[in-house]
């Protein structure tokens, strides 16, 4: 929804006639720990590359029409995943790791919460979560960099950050750990099986340090050629 229309550009239609005008590509991303909205563009189209990412995050108009298409959109992305047999064993190894709270790795999310979803609710997030002191501007590529962070300053000066960390404000709970070892076999039409080993790792809250050393194990154990193979 913050790639459709805001408070300086009226709708979805506007947004796109403008991005061919300033020569952008734009996507994003979501995983468990982030999200990231991105937009590449010529670099002498800098200065208002900034002003366009600026209206999209701070303005979103959330209209309740496009919020209605993009509802389908979304539930789309849910079909293409129900429709690959390693989707339910990541679903089904997820809400074993975490099993307390097996949602808060999903990213995606059920039918059920994508069809209920509501302007109010995306509100809630965007206020609690999409506020400076949660967020991060990257510019890179062929930039004077005097001149982006110029550009950057001066665009972003009237996004003010939240008074509520929203770390602090709402902790996430943490979780328990695996009270012992358990396993699952999913069948599915395949015709190769799979086996995968999966556990908890340091928590990045408690153990930052530690997260890089398991980060580090867990590609060499992966690498064919190592050792541990």
């Amino acid at each position: 929804m913050f790639f459709k229309g805001n408070a300086a550009i009226p709708n979805q239609e506007a947004y796109l006639k403008l991005m061919r005008e300033l020569g952008i590509v734009f996507n994003g991303t979501t995983l468990s720990e982030r999200v990231d909205y991105y937009i590449t563009m010529p670099s002498k189209n800098i200065t208002e590359g900034i002003v366009f990412m600026r209206d999209a995050i701070v303005t979103p108009k959330f209209d309740e029409e496009e919020f209605k298409r993009e509802i389908q959109v979304v539930i789309g992305e849910v079909d293409r995943n129900e429709s690959n047999p390693f989707f339910w064993f990541l679903r089904a190894q997820e809400e074993l790791l975490w099993f307390k709270h097996p949602t808060r790795k999903d990213v995606l999310g059920d039918r059920d919460t994508i069809t209920t979803s509501t302007i109010k609710k995306m509100r809630t997030i965007q206020e609690r979560y999409y506020v400076p002191n949660n967020s991060v501007l990257v510019i890179a590529g062929d930039v004077d960099p005097a001149r982006a962070f110029a550009d950057a300053e001066r665009e972003f000066a009237s996004w003010k950050p939240s008074k509520k960390d929203p770390h602090i404000a709402y902790p996430v709970p943490v979780h328990p750990a695996l009270p012992a070892t358990s396993s699952f076999v999913l069948h599915k039409q395949v015709q190769v099986p799979y086996v995968q080993v999966a556990w908890h790792g340091p928590s990045v809250r408690s153990d930052e340090k530690a997260t890089y050393a398991a980060d580090v194990l867990s590609f060499i154990l992966g690498q064919p050629a190592s050792a541990f193979q």
